[in-house]
């Protein structure tokens, strides 16, 4: 489970990612998604579970902002 471990907390290490400046933020979110979403079938835990599937939520509803705005102007 998260933080089950003594040294979770401090091993974990926030960092941003370097995706250049031609990725179609459209396609990365349904790449970032999809591998979330593998990533809660090989989990059973249920804290696990949450957090991923807030994730999975939140990137939803920023593709599907985008996409709507997409279809009233593309970029």
């Amino acid at each position: 489970c998260v933080g089950s471990s003594p040294s979770a907390s401090t091993n974990y290490n926030m960092t941003r990612r370097n995706i250049g400046k031609n990725v179609d933020p459209i396609k990365y979110l349904k790449i970032r998604i999809e591998l979330l979403t593998q990533e809660r079938r090989k989990n059973d835990c249920k804290d696990t579970h949450m957090i991923l599937d807030k994730s999975i939520l939140e990137l939803s509803i920023i593709l599907d902002l985008l996409e709507q705005n997409y279809a009233k102007a593309p970029l």
